[in-house]
């Protein structure tokens, strides 16, 4: 058996059931040498712990890349798997370091190649790639291009990094070379035909990086061509169109935006059923993310669009049209007001600012359960889950027809969750508990029948509720979250030479250039702010704009459309991969200026770095999530850093970023108010109350209704 075929095969299903039995065990390394019958360094022995880690069911999989990453590198194995790992730790440089070690020493082993070439795809390394290949062969390459680079990929069978990275390469090449190179990506793959689970992905990944109608129609019918003949050839048709139809550019306009709402009628009246949404759709799909990120059409029309995806879905997905038995079978009016009130919180467990509410719940009050969508993640955050709950539950993150029967299972009389993915997202269609409420996330349910409230902070929040939300309204004076006290104060603080080597080691940049980050992601970074960079460059000579998680889909259309826009300036933009924790804190405390995104603003992000003194300039907007960081310096009394308009918003950029002692006497007055809502016990007490009080209505069999200003209204 080759290593590749060793490295992808499936762990058998009696060692899944072992790990899933260690998922508390600390010493998971040491239970998988005795289960697994791993030994020292043995090849087969690693394989076995990558496989163990590939599985995630311990939630530490983390130590084992780190592990693995470490590996002596003394057979074609520990090369391949301490390059993969480094891989999984997102350092693709460091891993093509290793490949290429390896390759100096094995250069006939083919999969090892694949990999280096898989990775140098996937991250546009197209010279490198070239360079490299040109050393190990001692020849001279005469086919350098990036046509040619991508044309060797499609061949070698990695057609989608070609996609990922579409716009950057259609910028790296002539019209003629790129019209020949998407023919010739078009006949790969009407010869070598996808996959199903690879049809999906391409199809996706060409409506959400707003590929070119052309080519994506073209790419869509040949995809769609080699299912004809297949065994359920029209569900699985359909669900191809399904993802054509309804995927959506990571920014959509306002007409995709309609056609989407469309789009969602239409399929909706075909009545052809799927199977799940877990399984016919991919884990990374969120329309309704998309939407958002479309700052004033995208908000008013959301609650349009969700109310369309939910009569779709209930058409496509029948189980999701359901109400659990103890709903239906007890209605709230009827229950003994002593009984306590079964709370279930629904969150990823490295998800923040949550854990912590639901631990300080009156017991005599309530019972508590914390519903996890998959395996545990190995974080700190998880742990304070484990410890803040009467109860934990486990669901499938990947299979939603159990998940909503798990979910129901728990006869729970309010769930609170923050559905921001397709795990959370459609159960929470269902009628699971008497009340479904929304915290900490925007309010993605916003429009569907089974959502009921939606929880968040008036100062944050758009003035007129109605014109944005279906949903009925909890606004609250204080941020309903409960931000738990840095374990460790001293990192909050660096030297001027740590500050040095931090933007020498993540920027290759010196003190003397003026660093701006912006740390939100990049559906965040609308066109709008294009102008804004374009003019911070020009007003600033010295400044360099540093860009986070580069790395995903949406952040190479980004790439490529800041080159379009910023000209010869896109040489003064960095755009970095995603970085560990430890490093993304580091680099905000050592940039000379954070920029906020606008029109949507940084919400935790906002959070976290007024924690760490970081001052963020930013510009509200009045409509959902785009005024939480303007709100937060007004709740902890900062003044200074909140721009009226974009002239304004550069100028207080270039004021941090140049001015140093008025950016250290922020960084002070940050760092000493924003413990005003760091383990707020009357932000707690608050949300608290409005739970209690939404408990009680519900009793009285009274209909939902805004609550502001500590009192419902419209009564």
């Amino acid at each position: 058996m080759t290593l590749y075929n060793l490295i992808k095969k499936v762990t058998p299903p009696k060692a899944k059931r072992y790990i899933k039995a260690a998922l508390y065990d600390n010493k998971y390394i040491n239970f998988a040498r005795v289960t697994l019958g791993i030994r020292r360094n043995r090849s087969e022995s690693l394989i076995r712990l990558w496989q163990f880690a590939e599985q995630n069911r311990s939630g530490k999989a983390e130590k084992i890349y780190q592990r693995l990453s470490r590996l002596e590198r003394t057979n074609l194995t520990n090369y391949t798997l301490s390059a993969l790992a480094t891989l999984r730790l997102k350092n693709a440089e460091g891993a093509c370091e290793i490949f290429e070690q390896g390759m100096r020493i094995y250069p006939e082993d083919n999969w090892l190649r694949i990999y280096y070439l898989q990775t140098c795809a996937h991250h546009n390394y197209v010279q490198r790639y070239f360079r490299f290949m040109q050393l190990i062969s001692g020849a001279e390459l005469t086919n350098t291009s990036a046509a040619d680079f991508y044309k060797e990929v499609i061949n070698a069978g990695i057609p989608l990094s070609f996609l990922i990275n579409y716009h950057t390469i259609k910028q790296a090449c002539t019209p003629d070379e790129f019209k020949s190179l998407q023919q010739y990506f078009i006949s790969h793959i009407s010869k070598n035909h996808f996959d199903f689970q690879t049809a999906k992905s391409a199809i996706y990944l060409g409506k959400h990086l707003d590929i070119e109608t052309e080519f994506f129609q073209n790419m869509y019918e040949t995809a769609c061509k080699s299912f004809h003949s297949k065994k359920d050839s029209q569900k699985i048709l359909h669900n191809l169109k399904v993802i054509a139809s309804l995927s959506l550019p990571f920014i959509p306009s306002e007409e995709a935006i309609t056609e989407f709402i469309e789009s969602c009628k239409q399929l909706a009246s075909e009545s052809i059923t799927l199977n799940s949404p877990s399984k016919d759709l991919l884990f990374e799909w969120g329309s309704w993310q998309c939407i958002f990120t479309s700052p004033d059409a995208g908000a008013r029309q959301y609650h349009h669009a969700m109310r369309a995806l939910e009569r779709f879905s209930f058409s496509t997905w029948p189980e999701l049209n359901y109400t659990a038995s103890h709903v239906v079978g007890q209605p709230p009016t009827s229950r003994n007001p002593a009984k306590k009130i079964r709370i279930g919180f629904i969150v990823y467990d490295f998800m923040p600012m949550m854990s912590g509410l639901l631990r300080r719940l009156d017991k005599n009050l309530f019972e508590t359960v914390y519903l996890r969508p998959g395996n545990e993640s190995n974080s700190n955050i998880a742990k304070g889950w484990l410890a803040s709950t009467d109860n934990i539950v486990e669901f499938p993150a990947d299979d939603t027809k159990p998940a909503i029967k798990i979910i129901a299972a728990q006869k729970l009389d309010i769930i609170v969750s923050g559905p921001s993915t397709l795990s959370m997202f459609f159960p929470l269609m269902a009628r699971l508990a008497h009340l479904q409420m929304i915290l900490l996330e925007p309010n993605w349910t916003n429009g569907l029948t089974n959502s009921d409230y939606y929880i968040s902070w008036r100062p944050a929040e758009p003035v007129k509720p109605d014109e944005f939300y279906q949903t009925a309204v909890s606004y609250l004076e204080h941020p309903p979250y409960w931000i738990e006290r840095p374990a460790h104060t001293a990192s909050t603080t660096l030297s001027e030479t740590e500050r040095d080597e931090i933007r020498k080691r993540l920027l290759n940049c010196g003190p003397e250039q003026h660093i701006y980050l912006c740390a939100n992601t990049p559906p965040k970074v609308h066109p709008l702010m294009d102008e804004m960079f374009h003019d911070l460059l020009k007003a600033d000579p010295d400044a360099r704009i540093a860009i986070l998680r580069s790395d995903i889909p949406s952040g190479t259309i980004l790439k490529a459309r800041l080159t379009k826009k910023l000209g010869q300036d896109i040489n003064r933009c960095i755009f970095l991969t995603t970085l560990t924790k430890q490093d993304a804190h580091s680099l905000l405390m050592s940039v000379d200026c954070c920029l906020d995104s606008f029109p949507l603003c940084g919400m935790s992000s906002s959070f976290d770095a007024m924690m760490l003194g970081v001052p963020v300039v930013t510009l509200p907007f009045d409509i959902p999530f785009g005024k939480w960081t303007a709100s937060i310096y007004n709740y902890i009394g900062v003044s200074g850093l909140v721009a009226s308009n974009q002239r304004e918003y550069i100028e207080l950029a270039m004021r941090v970023a140049a001015d140093k002692l008025w950016r250290e006497q922020k960084i002070q007055e940050i760092k000493e108010k924003s413990s005003l809502y760091v383990e707020s016990v009357t932000a707690f007490e608050e949300l608290q109350n409005f739970l209690i009080k939404a408990w009680e209505r519900k009793l009285a069999g009274l209909p939902h209704a805004n609550w502001i200003n500590g009192e419902w209204q419209g009564q």
